[in-house]
């Protein structure tokens, strides 16, 4: 046997209990893991560096690891966010008064310059005072044990140190994978290439976030007097593509992205489908969902043209009749 199947389905005797598999259930989901790729270092890497590459290799060895662990479906959102630059125009300065690095950002097509301010670490200021390079893309940082430079993208710098400039994180397209390696990380399939239609690059940064999610299967009261709480993928009742299909299949409906109003109906019939299946096969009976990173940070301040901005996205899908309906999350 595996690792894979070892770690998929290791509780798999529960699904059998009568006192789980008789009772009404709900799922919770929630944001187990994530990892965010910017695509402008794939399409144009800085020189001697294949980011392309190293992205690739990175997510065959993240694959490999949830394989081993707890094996789940990559969920992907393709996002925008307003354009962020290092300046080029106003290099890192220290402030000897008040003893802080202050770096300098541009903001969007027009470069508005929004000054940060930081405490001289060891960290930040080294040997001597970072600097832009790669049209601002990166930021060279001397720590105070490092004979070279280490280089930081823009983004990476951000979310890093978790910094807040006021940009929210747009969703333009939510799909799925088992290969993350290659999708949507390639840029070939109709995903990428609709989502980008309407959406100007010399304005946005376009990115790529690869989510895991946790589906936790609640049960409700049963004459049995046992409730349980158990990961679906621990228990493996409704396997890891059907899974992370129908967990796709409600993110597209609700975020309901332009560049998937094409396959709307299409998609909502899957959504349908996998919930009436949910509910026939397995007796769970909505599925809500809780979407917020562990670490704030405004790169998880998402919306779409139809949910608006939020740090969090708690609701709930359920079935009535031949409608999914869209609701309030379901109370524990």
């Amino acid at each position: 046997m595996d690792g894979a199947m070892k770690s998929r389905g290791f509780f798999s005797f529960i699904k059998d209990t009568p006192a789980y598999k008789d009772s009404e259930k709900n799922w919770y989901v929630e944001l187990a893991d994530y990892t965010v790729f910017w695509f402008d270092l794939m399409i144009n890497s800085p020189p001697g560096i294949d980011f392309q590459k190293v992205a690739a290799e990175y997510l065959k060895d993240y694959r490999d690891a949830v394989k081993e662990s707890n094996d789940k479906r990559f969920v992907y959102f393709i996002a925008a966010r307003q354009k962020v630059r290092f300046s080029t125009r106003k290099s890192p300065k220290y402030s000897l008064t008040k003893r802080e690095i202050i770096i300098y950002l541009e903001i969007g097509k027009k470069r508005t310059v929004r000054k940060l301010r930081f405490l001289a670490s060891p960290s930040l200021s080294g040997r001597r005072l970072p600097i832009i390079v790669d049209n601002g893309r990166f930021i060279s940082i001397w720590g105070s044990d490092q004979s070279k430079p280490v280089g930081v993208s823009v983004h990476e710098f951000l979310m890093g140190e978790n910094i807040n400039i006021g940009i929210d994180t747009e969703i333009l397209y939510v799909g799925s994978t088992d290969a993350p390696a290659t999708r949507p990380l390639k840029r070939d399939h109709r995903g990428y290439s609709d989502s980008l239609y309407d959406t100007p690059t010399d304005e946005r940064d376009i990115f790529v976030y690869y989510n895991l999610f946790k589906a936790t299967s609640v049960t409700q009261s049963n004459p049995y007097l046992i409730s349980f709480a158990v990961s679906n993928s621990a228990i493996d009742e409704v396997q890891k593509m059907e899974e992370g299909i129908l967990l796709e299949h409600g993110l597209i409906h609700y975020f309901g992205t332009k560049s998937q109003e094409k396959s709307k109906t299409l998609e909502y019939g899957r959504l349908r489908e996998g919930l009436r299946r949910l509910s026939a096969n397995y007796k769970i009976e909505s599925v809500t969902y809780y979407i917020q990173a562990a670490t704030p940070t405004e790169y998880w301040h998402l919306y779409s043209r139809q949910v608006p901005v939020n740090h969090r996205h708690n609701f709930s899908l359920s079935l009535a009749g031949e409608e999914v309906l869209l609701g309030e999350p379901v109370e524990l």
